[in-house]
């Protein structure tokens, strides 16, 4: 890999990849360090890539591994809501995002629950946020597709379930 294709697939990728680490962390400084970790990886392991997948499938499996990694080490608890404000997804709201006081109760509603997420879910989830598909998902997570859409599917359910008694109080 020649430094200038290194160079256009950190601009390529670097939003994404950033935007996944601060989900995990919720704060920039954690998501800065393990951003530049997962592109020292590309850099280092760039031998090793065999063309099978995309290479953006490749560089989110590598950025899914890095926070995870981190996450153990750091055993980081607490978070932010604001990353969630930020860079709210898109395309749904898995609780019926709205504008105003309702919005932000829901925003940090799910900063907390997702805190008290088991890894492998709040991974899945922070990928679905970023609309990737299921075989996507499962090609970074090295889930089956099945399974991925089985427990995306089964958290989309708790968290509904827990809105509603939490909702209810």
């Amino acid at each position: 890999m020649r430094e200038a294709l290194y160079n256009q697939i950190i601009q390529d990728h670097f939003q994404r990849v950033f935007r996944l680490c601060y989900r995990h962390f919720g704060n920039g400084d954690d998501a800065e360090d393990a951003t530049q970790e997962v592109f020292l990886k590309v850099w280092l392991n760039r031998d090793k890539f065999r063309g099978e997948s995309n290479i953006g499938t490749w560089i989110y499996r590598i950025t899914v591994n890095v926070c995870l990694t981190f996450f153990r080490n750091r055993q980081i608890k607490e978070k932010g809501t604001e990353y969630l404000r930020q860079y709210y997804y898109p395309d749904g709201d898995i609780l019926g995002y709205s504008e105003g006081e309702s919005g932000y109760e829901k925003i940090q509603f799910l900063e907390k629950f997702l805190c008290g997420c088991p890894a492998i879910d709040r991974t899945l989830i922070n990928l679905y946020l970023e609309n990737m598909d299921s075989r996507h998902i499962a090609e970074i997570t090295g889930l089956s597709e099945s399974n991925t859409r089985i427990r995306i599917h089964r958290i989309k359910k708790r968290l509904l379930s827990e809105w509603e008694v939490y909702h209810e109080k």
